[in-house]
């Protein structure tokens, strides 16, 4: 298909008028998108430089809600090499995944929380299950309690050891208010299992001295707790499309 092939172009050229086309053909593109990240999935060591088509694919299917693409998406993350990961994927990790996670799921927590909970899993990764989960909440597709059950959960299922996702895992309790875990919270200090460059206890009690409602409300108007919208406005802003002659991909 004409439209597949000027995606996946070796080029650091956005292409703007396949993306446009794909949006208008959605029923037409979606099984030729899933068949790029189905193949990808099996092959993520082959992503060739300047190759993007995994990520247009990945926008385009979030930006449809494309339940189909979840697990693909999951599988092509849980690879266990940071720098295969970080190859395929770059500073994505941190910035979207969490939103795409949250567009293509459909509601469906379990591959969210095996990623969080997947301690062989890259840690930039698990901690992107977080930022689905509040995107999630932020959205209206779970409650808040849903949330908080599952984070009591995870104080005592999560390994004893100093990790990015004990780091997260605190901030999320303090987008969502932290006064009911700050027990667990607190321990977790004493055992050294958060880098305190990350977030500090006193970053804690300032959340925990404001209103659950107010903090509630910030989460809703942050943008990064929200759905995948058009896949060219999500994506123009990068810095490989400022500059068609830059040589490595910035994301």
């Amino acid at each position: 298909m004409r439209i597949i092939h000027q995606l996946e172009r070796l080029d650091l050229k956005m292409p703007r008028e396949a993306l446009e086309e794909a949006m208008e053909k959605q029923e037409l593109i979606v099984p030729e998108l899933l068949v790029i990240l189905e193949y990808l999935s099996e092959n993520i060591t082959e992503i060739p430089d300047y190759y993007l088509g995994h990520f247009y694919a990945i926008y385009l299917l979030a930006q449809f809600r494309e339940k189909r693409a979840y697990p693909l998406i999951v599988k092509m993350i849980s690879v266990r090499s940071y720098d295969v990961l970080d190859q395929a994927f770059g500073d994505f990790l941190t910035e979207a995944l969490g939103r795409v996670l949250a567009s293509v799921c459909d509601g469906d927590l379990t591959l969210i929380k095996k990623l969080i909970e997947d301690e062989d899993s890259n840690e930039y990764a698990r901690c992107a299950g977080f930022d689905a989960l509040l995107v999630l909440l932020a959205q209206d597709i779970i409650t808040r309690q849903q949330l908080a059950s599952y984070f009591q959960l995870l104080f005592t299922k999560l390994e004893r050891k100093r990790s990015l996702v004990w780091g997260d895992l605190v901030m999320s309790c303090c987008n969502i208010h932290p006064a009911e875990f700050y027990d667990q919270i607190v321990q977790v200090y004493e055992e050294d299992l958060v880098d305190t460059l990350y977030i500090q206890l006193d970053d804690v009690l300032e959340d925990a001295s404001k209103s659950q409602a107010e903090q509630m409300r910030v989460l809703k108007q942050n943008r990064r707790y929200t759905f995948i919208g058009n896949t060219i406005q999500e994506i123009s802003w990068w810095a490989c499309f400022q500059n068609t002659e830059v040589k490595e991909l910035e994301l």
